[in-house]
């Protein structure tokens, strides 16, 4: 148990919205640093960082995941307000699954930006 004076160190999914999805407790959207995001919870930064490697939510550790971490920050700008539990919820389940190898393959994490509607027409002039 947490004595008195030390901080409540949040669940890692807490963790995981407010540092790489810029997502707080009530679902805003706000990019935060490191430093940002400590003074948001309202503890030194050291012990931030301490949360982060302990979760393995580091940016050293978060490298070494085969996940597209700044295209799930970018949803998270866009997520409708009622549905920022889910998201947040789907793409921890996501990071967590590319963080220990385990398929999701019922997860459509491929969606091609590019030809959203499929492919695209080719352009009359050739260009």
């Amino acid at each position: 148990m947490a004595k008195s004076n030390e901080p409540v160190r949040p669940a890692d999914v807490e963790l995981f919205a407010l540092y790489h999805l810029g997502l707080d407790r009530e679902g805003r959207y706000q990019f935060r640093n490191a430093h940002q995001c400590a003074r948001h919870l309202q503890v030194p930064l050291a012990s931030f960082e301490a949360w982060l490697r302990a979760a393995g939510l580091d940016t050293d550790a978060a490298k070494r995941v085969d996940f597209n971490l700044a295209h799930a920050h970018a949803d998270a700008q866009f997520v409708n307000p009622v549905e920022v539990k889910a998201f947040v919820a789907t793409t921890w389940r996501a990071f967590v699954a590319a963080r220990t190898g385990t398929p999701l393959s019922h997860l459509r994490l491929d969606v091609d930006y590019d030809a959203i509607w499929g492919e695209a027409e080719p352009d009359p002039d050739g260009s």
